[in-house]
C-alpha cells in the first residue's frame, strides 16, 4: 500500500534538525506514514537534486557539524532522486511559474525549486507533496500534505 510521495525541502529539514522550527511535525507525519504502511522507510520518498541542494544549504546555515552534514548527504541520495537537467529548467519556467505568475498578483508565490519539484513530480507521476508550502494548494492535482489530518482525508480516505 505503499504511495509515492515527494517531499519538501522544510519537511526533510525538520526531520533532520532538533532545533528546526517543523521537527515535530515533521517526525509525526514521517511516523504516521510509516505506521499507515504508506512507506516502509524513509528511503520511499521522492526529491530531486535540488532539493538535496537546498537541504544542505540549510543544514548549513544551521552550522550542523560537517560530518553530520555528510551522512545526512548520504542518506539523501538513498531517495528516489529525480535529477534536473536544462530541459527540466525550460519546463519549469514555462509551464509551472509562466502560467502560474501570471495568473496571479505581481507577488511570486512559488520559486525556481518548487516548481522544478511539480515538473519531477509530473514525470514521476506523483500527486502528493510533503511540504509547509501552502502555494502548493493552489496547484490543480496536487495534495499537499502538511499534517497527519491532511493524511486522513486526502490519502487514507482514497
Amino acid at each position: 500500500m505503499t504511495r509515492k510521495l515527494f517531499a519538501d525541502t522544510a519537511f526533510l529539514i525538520g526531520l533532520m534538525s532538533d532545533n528546526d522550527s517543523y521537527n515535530l511535525e515533521s517526525k509525526n507525519i514521517f511516523e504516521y506514514l510509516r505506521s499507515s504502511h504508506l512507506i516502509s522507510d524513509i528511503t520511499d520518498l521522492y526529491i530531486s537534486d535540488h532539493i538535496i541542494i537546498e537541504v544542505i544549504h540549510q543544514l548549513i546555515r544551521k552550522r550542523i557539524p560537517m560530518r553530520q552534514i555528510k551522512e545526512k548527504y548520504e542518506n539523501l541520495n538513498q531517495f528516489h532522486v529525480f535529477h534536473i537537467e536544462a530541459g527540466h529548467i525550460d519546463e519549469a519556467i514555462n509551464t509551472k511559474l509562466t502560467p502560474f505568475c501570471h495568473n496571479q498578483s505581481r507577488e511570486r508565490p512559488m520559486g525556481i525549486v518548487d516548481a522544478l519539484s511539480l515538473v519531477a513530480m509530473d514525470y514521476e507521476n506523483i500527486p502528493y507533496i510533503i511540504s509547509f508550502d501552502g502555494h502548493f494548494d493552489k496547484v490543480p492535482l496536487i495534495v499537499r500534505i502538511k499534517d497527519i489530518d491532511s493524511i486522513n482525508h486526502s490519502i487514507l480516505r482514497r
